[in-house]
């Protein structure tokens, strides 16, 4: 028996039993690795996904490998074939083909049209206009522009009735106004009688074209009266303290035969008698009260009252334009 040599029966029967307890000793810790939840760090999806994702990898690669393999093999396919050639057309040829599809897109419009009706009647189509007409009023800066005022512009005359004027003889001269701000020039057309008051038509005529530097272009609207009349002229100053003539300073009254007789009147503007420059006058309404004391020359043509009716609502009591109306251009309407 290997081991210390003991003495004592007693100590003997302590010794095997602690070998017996040495032999027969069972662990309370282990040393092994701890449980690990493999489902909790591993997703099957993104695991089959990931599988998936390889195949069609190697498919590719195969196929690239493949494609590679036969381009090596036969040096690839070069096309030497040349294009269809085709002429160019002639001038002739390419205007035929033109009218040709021409007249095809005539002759399908011409046969839509057998069978085209209207869709609306004529009693629709003036109430959607009623409606249309009243929010473009409503919305208009300016909505005396769809007023139907001045129809009644050609039931009277300048002339009195013991005169009569040769249309023939008149001249139309024209201002191309700026109002204010809008983007548009607005052109003012008036009928010049050329042949009742020849001298004053031709002062007024020549300022309009130019003469030996005076003209209306650049001058000023300088005073608008609401429903009375409007200033401009003046040529000098353009404050309406000035003016000058073709004939110098001033030249005398020719004759009171035209009169102001309704809106759209033009006449020379004087501060007395035989004073006449290059101011002029036009009126918003008849005004009676002037004949006899300014020189009538014409009248504001019938397509131009809309333009006198935005002129007129530029001004105020004071007679100080609420925006500037300018002359821009001017000149002689050719017939």
């Amino acid at each position: 028996m290997s081991g210390p040599q003991l003495r004592h029966s007693t100590d003997l029967k302590v010794y095997n039993k602690h070998l017996k307890n040495v032999r027969e000793a069972t662990a309370k810790t282990d040393n092994k690795a701890p449980f690990l939840p493999v489902s909790v760090y591993l997703k099957e999806a993104n695991f089959y996904a990931d599988i998936t994702r390889l195949r069609n990898l190697e498919l590719e690669n195969r196929k690239l490998l493949t494609a590679i393999n036969i381009l090596y093999r036969t040096k690839g396919k070069v096309d030497c074939q040349l294009e269809k050639y085709e002429r160019k057309r002639t001038k002739y040829v390419t205007e035929q083909a033109i009218e040709e599809r021409e007249r095809q897109r005539i002759e399908e419009f011409l046969e839509h049209l057998k069978y085209v009706s209207s869709g609306y009647n004529q009693r629709d189509m003036n109430k959607d206009w009623k409606r249309i007409l009243k929010v473009m009023k409503f919305s208009a800066k300016y909505p005396d522009f769809y007023d139907k005022s001045g129809s009644h512009v050609d039931t009277w005359t300048l002339c009195p009735p013991e005169v009569s004027s040769d249309s023939t003889k008149h001249q139309v001269c024209y201002l191309d106004l700026r109002i204010g701000d809008l983007p548009k020039l607005s052109r003012l057309e008036i009928e010049v009688y050329s042949d009742i008051v020849p001298a004053t038509a031709a002062n007024f005529t020549s300022l309009c074209q130019g003469f030996s530097g005076l003209s209306y272009q650049g001058s000023i609207l300088h005073r608008i009266v609401p429903d009375l009349l409007c200033l401009g002229g003046d040529i000098v100053n353009f404050s309406g303290t000035g003016g000058m003539s073709i004939y110098g300073p001033d030249f005398p009254d020719e004759n009171f035969t035209l009169r102001h007789n309704g809106p759209g009147v033009v006449a020379m503007y004087t501060t007395g008698p035989d004073r006449n420059h290059s101011q002029f006058l036009i009126t918003f309404k008849q005004l009676s009260s002037l004949n006899g004391k300014h020189v009538v020359i014409g009248r504001v043509k019938s397509s131009s009252l809309k333009v006198l009716k935005l002129i007129e609502s530029c001004g105020t009591k004071s007679g100080k334009p609420l925006q500037v109306v300018r002359v821009e251009a001017c000149g002689l309407c050719k017939r």
